[in-house]
């Protein structure tokens, strides 16, 4: 009997959880059987999307948005990065993003400040780079040393920062500088 329980290889998955198989034997619903939508072979795969080329894809839309925003007579947006200690992977990171930054006509400046800095000091900085009309973003470039001592008030992007991401900053960027014009 026990033999008759493993008959196939969706069968065999703890009691109560229903079978793969029987979920993708389920009929479609019949608008998208005689539906105006073309199917593929591959369309009950999971599609792959290029965070790549998704990025470059919204640094456009961020570079024309930049742009337009600036010809209208706007203020050039700006974002201010403050690296923390001499981490040379973090000073890659935030030469990569002051990169991005020009490319899409954002303004930037980094901050430098040493290892030992106090989680205090980095505070008073943030909140008043916070209040500066000049700054339309800030970012504070993780990893810090001693994160668990002065990034108390700091949440880190799971899984770390891609061009998705950076591309989303320079995005964002641009949205909190146009909403400090109104």
């Amino acid at each position: 009997m026990a033999a008759a329980a493993f008959c196939s290889p969706c069968s065999a998955l703890r009691s109560g959880l229903a079978p793969l198989c029987r979920w993708r034997a389920l009929p479609r619903p019949a608008s998208r059987r005689a539906g105006s939508v073309p199917r593929s072979a591959a369309s009950d795969e999971a599609a792959v999307i290029s965070g790549t080329k998704l990025a470059k894809q919204v640094l456009k839309e961020v570079q024309r948005d930049v742009e337009s925003w600036i010809s209208c007579g706007n203020k050039r947006p700006h974002l201010t990065v403050i690296l923390v200690g001499d981490n040379p992977a973090s000073h890659i990171y935030v030469r990569n993003k002051v990169k991005a930054a020009a490319a899409v006509g954002i303004s930037s400046e980094v901050i430098l400040r040493p290892k030992y800095i106090s989680q205090e000091e980095l505070l008073d900085m943030t909140l008043k780079l916070n209040k500066d009309s000049a700054v339309s973003g800030v970012l504070v470039q993780l990893p810090l040393p001693e994160v668990k001592k002065k990034a108390g008030f700091i949440t880190p992007v799971p899984g770390g920062v891609g061009p998705m991401t950076v591309a989303m900053l320079l995005k964002n960027t641009l949205i909190v500088a146009k909403k400090l014009i109104y």
